[in-house]
């Protein structure tokens, strides 16, 4: 049976039930009526915080100093330096740690070698124009294996006469680990054979290629 009270105008209302004289419920959910925003907006303030701190922000814009390590200059007579400070792909200063700091202003980014050794960039920039031709042989032999290369040789052999030369080119270790002389003089006993690696740096040859003359082992 629900208890009846009076209101402040002495109107007989029901007692709402709760276990205690000052019900728990109301007091949770007036808690929460102001807790949920106070959290909000205290959420917004701390994402917020670090772009009105003051401090610049720093990144690749305002420059890079490289500091703490053993920067080598290619320099006979300054051989390394303390720092390199560099903005926008661009060495503007070798030097001082202090002095690359002033030339970039203290919102540069820092980065500590701890140690390291920083190089100069190796711009490589060469091609080879007759080496390159060989790409467009026949036939190609990019991705085959040491067999399958061994198979062209001689179907290649079948369509030359005794002594011509057979070329072919692009040939690499991952797909052919180890090439010997062998598999290219059974595929092609009167032919003299010259493959070219894929990097250009190697060849593949068989025991009638020219160049086996000066071919020495030790």
């Amino acid at each position: 049976m629900l208890e009846l009270i009076k209101s402040s105008a002495g109107t007989p209302r029901p007692a709402e039930h709760c276990a205690h004289p000052r019900c728990p419920v109301e007091k949770i959910l007036k808690t929460l009526l102001f807790a949920v925003p106070a959290l909000f907006i205290a959420l917004i303030l701390y994402t917020i915080a670090p772009f009105g701190a003051g401090k610049p922000l720093r990144g690749p814009e305002s420059g890079l100093v490289f500091y703490n390590g053993t920067i080598i200059t290619v320099d006979r007579d300054k051989p390394t330096a303390e720092a390199v400070a560099i903005k926008e792909d661009r060495i503007l200063y070798v030097g001082s740690l202090d002095e690359a700091i002033r030339k970039l202003g203290p919102a540069a980014r820092r980065i500590d070698l701890k140690g390291k050794t920083l190089i100069p960039g190796f711009n490589d920039n060469h091609t080879h124009a007759f080496a390159g031709s060989t790409y467009h042989d026949a036939p190609r032999l990019w991705g085959k294996s040491c067999k399958e290369i061994a198979r062209i040789v001689r179907e290649e052999a079948r369509r030359k006469k005794p002594g011509e030369i057979i070329t072919g080119n692009s040939w690499d270790y991952p797909t052919c680990p180890k090439p010997h002389k062998s598999m290219l003089d059974e595929a092609a006993p009167d032919n003299p054979v010259f493959l070219y690696q894929y990097s250009g740096h190697a060849a593949w040859v068989n025991s009638r290629a020219p160049c086996r003359r000066a071919v020495t082992v030790r």
